[in-house]
């Protein structure tokens, strides 16, 4: 029998869309796609770990004696930094659609074979999430990393400015220029260099009262940011749900709005749909919507969806979750419920935001479907403001990026 010391975290990676790569550039330069894809992949692991190529596009990593959620969660982060760079294959600039899913070894598992058989098991939940990567959440925070220690390292971070946001654009179906961006925190600790996932410290954040300052630095972040950009070009930033509860909240957005210039309307503030609001939430976004901020609900369709909580809820955009969308090609279901979302948004007045957006097939079948914004990594994968600005707010995009974008004429 194994014991729990010899067992490792393992992750399965699947790259996507060879079929349609292969029909677009040919087999040849997909096979350097393709070696290009497991080059990244060896860049994210250590001498003592270890790749197995199971088949075409499917792998298996083996990450020696990285038993600690926390650790496995900084591993994942690490692949997803490595990867979210497109790469130059022969004339081609073609980004990486792949999914991931990473296991610790779980408690009762009596050899590696289980933690593989937990990774793959993880791969799917990606898959059907629409998430690149997915880390099991099996074990609790390990004595490396508890709460009490990582909350002063929250803290001590918020103090030096370690907090930032990167951005994804938003594309517009009908033209097919880049409309807006989402803000998504990112944590840049110092000392190791290393970029940490919201996954890793929200939740904490939340529970003790962190979320506050967090969400307000960001909010004058993203206001900074969009201050540069052309007029036509809006910004995104989510806004947890307890934070509605906070008095302060308008007062905070109006002051950042103001130092920087910021028309509200190129503002949006998007709200995970968890659960129905409270009448003090709803007060809060008419204040909100008042100032002439717009207003989102992230992740439609998850939640407590009904037509009353749609009818009560003061809201600009609806935002398709990725779960639906990423399911588009294989389900007629799924399909079903997109094209549903987005007609029931257009009814309500208001616009459709489709998440999830990773090939040139499904972002045709969306403008067909008369989906007005469009977000995914076959637009770009969130990154540094500098970065963001470069590839995407430089110049003509559409004429630069064709290949991209050229689905959307």
């Amino acid at each position: 029998m194994t014991t729990s010391s010899n067992l490792h975290c393992h992750a399965a990676v699947r790259l996507t869309g060879l079929d349609r790569i292969r029909q677009h550039i040919g087999p040849e330069t997909t096979r350097l796609y393709i070696e290009a894809f497991e080059a990244r992949l060896k860049a994210v692991l250590r001498p003592v770990d270890k790749l197995i190529k199971l088949e075409e596009g499917s792998y298996c990593l083996v990450l020696r004696e990285v038993t600690a959620h926390n650790l496995v969660v900084l591993a994942a982060a690490k692949m997803e930094r490595l990867l979210e760079a497109p790469e130059d294959v022969v004339g081609e600039r073609l980004f990486f659609n792949y999914h991931a899913g990473f296991a610790p070894p779980p408690d009762d598992a009596t050899a590696n074979t289980d933690v593989l058989r937990a990774a793959q098991g993880a791969l799917q939940e990606a898959i059907a999430a629409g998430r690149a990567v997915l880390v099991l959440s099996g074990q609790e925070p390990t004595p490396e990393e508890p709460d009490e220690m990582l909350l002063p390292r929250i803290e001590q971070g918020l103090q030096r400015g370690e907090f930032t946001l990167y951005y994804q654009p938003k594309v517009s179906a009908a033209f097919g220029n880049v409309v807006g961006a989402e803000g998504l925190v990112r944590w840049i600790d110092t000392e190791t260099q290393k970029v940490i996932p919201p996954g890793v410290f929200i939740e904490l954040a939340e529970r003790s009262g962190l979320i506050k300052p967090l969400t307000e630095h960001l909010i004058r972040e993203a206001a900074s940011r969009c201050s540069r950009w052309a007029s036509s070009v809006s910004v995104a930033v989510n806004v947890p749900p307890v934070m509605l509860e906070q008095a302060g909240l308008p007062a905070v957005v109006e002051d950042a709005l103001g130092v920087f210039h910021l028309d509200p309307a190129r503002l949006t503030l998007e709200i995970t749909e968890r659960g129905r609001l409270p009448v003090v939430a709803l007060e809060r976004l008419n204040q909100l919507r008042a100032l002439g901020v717009k207003v989102a609900i992230d992740d439609f369709g998850t939640g407590q969806s009904s037509l009353s909580y749609l009818r009560d809820l003061p809201a600009d955009q609806i935002k398709v979750d990725r779960s639906f969308v990423s399911a588009m090609a294989e389900s007629v279901k799924d399909r079903s419920i997109v094209q549903g979302c987005i007609d029931l948004a257009h009814h309500c007045g208001m616009e459709a935001v489709a998440e999830g957006v990773e090939d040139e097939a499904t972002a045709e079948r969306l403008k067909e479907m008369s989906c007005d914004v469009l977000q995914g990594y076959w637009f770009g994968k969130p990154v540094p403001g500098q970065t963001f600005e470069k590839e995407h707010l430089a110049g003509n995009l559409a004429a630069a990026e064709p290949d991209r974008y050229s689905a959307l004429r």
